[in-house]
């Protein structure tokens, strides 16, 4: 997963609320130690009908000197996957899961026992494709 939350109002814009996100459930300043490289395409979660639609705004920023962070209450654990480790096709693998008594398969990456999948793959998979290109 990735630092995010809902916009507040008092949030001028999608990046001041990932600026924002980040500091609260991180302890990062990406004023302070961050430089944005850009936006990703927006992902709309509202595929199905079981849950609300959200409208996922990414960021990417570089972060050349990382200070300690301070995760609030909202972050159970963080990892660091190394950009050479997402690049690589032949780290992706299948994963079975069980959705409403159906067995479903989808991709993703297997990190030192950290599964990365759905959302954050989508995400994850943007990147890539723009770095690599």
């Amino acid at each position: 997963g990735f630092p995010g939350g809902r916009r507040e109002p008092s949030d001028k814009s999608n990046l001041c609320c990932a600026v924002r996100e980040t500091s609260e459930e991180l302890g990062l300043d990406l004023e302070q130690w961050g430089i944005l490289l850009g936006k990703l395409s927006e992902v709309n979660t509202g595929w199905r009908s079981d849950r609300p639609e959200i409208l996922v705004t990414p960021f990417v920023f570089q972060v050349k000197e990382l200070p300690p962070l301070k995760p609030n209450q909202e972050v159970d654990d963080f990892v660091w996957v190394p950009l050479g480790f997402l690049m690589d096709p032949d780290n992706r693998e299948p994963m079975e899961w069980e959705w409403k008594g159906q067995k479903m398969v989808t991709a993703s990456y297997l990190y030192e026992n950290n599964r990365i999948w759905g959302l954050s793959l989508i995400m994850i998979d943007e990147l890539m494709q723009i770095i690599g290109d």
